[in-house]
């Protein structure tokens, strides 16, 4: 009987040994193993992301476009959405060739004949990243066989990307009948101003967007 008793008080030793050695947020598999709980309302980290759209079948910012054929020279124009603000700068200098055209044929930049000259400025938005810049273009044959997105509009810089027209094959870029571009960023920094560059011939834009990660 003492030795039953003796042995009664071990195995509920044994027990409370294992208790205080498993911490409050553990537990014991049924082998031995421990596993991490997660703490309760404790939610997924969730990537942030913004997309920003600009639709040129119709004035798009709050102040408009030329509808008659004008230069715009680095002018301002802000996009209201997302309940944001972004801001665009357009330089297209060539004399009386920019223009929102009309019955939603979209938007018409022109380089002056200098190959740094046409240029949009993307907006930077704090804490994230530019990713992707989709672009389409109008019908018109040629167009927009040198866009690129770089950190400046200098063409003497090597461009971050460039069109499908220009490096036929890149990974990073596609294309759909030659009149959609997508360029995937995949080393762009936080806040960091990034350009959108025609420096050829005229090309008619009817839609960007634009995608911002962490």
């Amino acid at each position: 009987m003492k030795k039953n008793i003796i042995s009664i008080f071990a195995v509920l030793a044994a027990i409370s040994a294992m208790t205080l050695s498993c911490k409050p947020d553990e537990v014991i598999n049924p082998d031995g193993g421990v596993n991490q709980e997660q703490t309760p309302g404790e939610d997924t980290p969730t990537t942030k992301t913004v997309t920003v759209s600009v639709d040129f079948t119709s004035q798009p910012f709050t102040t408009d476009l030329p509808t008659s054929k004008k230069a715009l020279s680095n002018v301002d124009f802000v996009l209201s959405q997302n309940e944001a603000e972004y801001t665009f700068t357009i330089n297209s200098p060539k004399d009386k060739n920019c223009i929102l055209l009309g019955e939603g044929q979209g938007f018409r930049m022109n380089a002056d004949g200098s190959s740094n000259s046409c240029y949009v400025k993307l907006p930077a938005l704090e804490g994230l990243k530019l990713t992707s810049v989709y672009v389409k273009v109008s019908n018109t044959p040629g167009t927009g066989k040198k866009l690129y997105v770089n950190t400046t509009n200098d063409q003497a810089t090597a461009p971050i990307m460039v069109s499908v027209a220009d490096n036929d094959g890149d990974e990073n870029i596609s294309a759909v009948e030659a009149q959609e571009y997508t360029f995937e960023l995949s080393d762009s920094s936080a806040g960091t101003q990034y350009w959108l560059c025609s420096p050829a011939k005229a090309t008619t834009f009817t839609t960007w967007v634009l995608t911002y990660s962490e």
